[in-house]
């Protein structure tokens, strides 16, 4: 779908993995507020490699060209097991954590694909058409953190990360009236745009832990894109290297394409919905 991309991705998370399995994996640990030091407070290289099931409800607006009346509009709700079986309506995220001491690297990756079809009437005719919006969206983000707060708050251990890096963002829209032989209209764009953000932990009870994020993106380079992440996660380490993360996913991005008149495109997605995901440490 975006081959470009997934190169990317692919030389990106082998890299990722490969440097974890070099680094020392005799020694996982459960979730805890020492991720990345030894006992004796020495730093260690701890990797985290979880994917994610991620069931979003999708919803945007599609431009193309300067007149805001060639664009549509699609929201599509959380997939049922119905839509799931019939149109593989669905998404991946999948998301690796390196840590050495106060010193992280790390790798977002969202995959979505929605579609969504709707009735609308022909005219002055009492006959409708079936209109079938589609989204494509792949987003693949390496950033680097640093522990900037390692302490306590409301006496529950909690740490504090601030984060950086660099996300590449591709979409698809397309939209087409299913009984007609046109193509319909269409958008399509691929851009590179820098992010900032933070992670709060909090572990308040053994092998448990509570994470917050959010981040920012984009900030108006290559053409005005920005974007938005904010994500509520629980983790259980159910052993020393196994561990299931549950909880509620949200990101938005806008933005336009290069070209001008009749070619300028523009997109703004928001997905968001639960998650449910299985990753092991080393």
């Amino acid at each position: 779908m975006f081959p470009r991309s997934w190169r990317v991705a692919r030389l990106i998370g082998m890299s990722t993995a490969l440097l974890g399995f070099s680094a020392s994996p005799g020694h996982p640990q459960p979730v805890s507020a020492k991720d990345g030091f030894s006992d004796d407070g020495t730093y260690r290289v701890q990797v985290e490699l979880t994917p994610y099931l991620w069931l979003p409800a999708t919803s945007g607006s599609l431009k193309v060209g300067g007149n805001s009346s060639r664009g549509f509009d699609f929201d599509s709700g959380p997939p049922t097991l119905a839509d799931l079986a019939h149109s593989l309506h669905g998404a991946f995220i999948g998301f690796g954590l390196l840590r050495y001491g106060p010193w992280s690297v790390e790798l977002d990756t969202q995959w979505i694909d929605a579609f969504h079809k709707t009735s609308v009437p022909l005219g002055a005719s009492p006959l409708t058409a079936t209109l079938k919006d589609k989204v494509q969206v792949f987003r693949i983000a390496p950033g680097f953190g640093y522990q900037a707060y390692s302490g306590a708050v409301a006496n529950i251990p909690a740490t504090v990360d601030v984060r950086a890096g660099l996300s590449v963002f591709s979409w698809r829209a397309t939209a087409r009236i299913e009984e007609s032989p046109l193509s319909g209209i269409g958008g399509n764009e691929t851009f590179a745009q820098p992010w900032l953000g933070f992670r709060a932990d909090f572990y308040p009870w053994q092998s448990w832990r509570l994470e917050l994020g959010a981040m920012g993106e984009g900030f108006g380079v290559d053409g005005g894109v920005w974007g938005w992440g904010a994500s509520a996660l629980v983790t259980y380490s159910v052993n020393r290297w196994l561990d299931i993360t549950g909880g509620f996913r949200a990101i938005a991005s806008r933005g336009r394409g290069r070209g001008s008149g009749p070619l300028d495109r523009s997109i703004d997605i928001t997905a968001y919905g639960p998650l449910l995901g299985v990753g092991v440490r080393f």
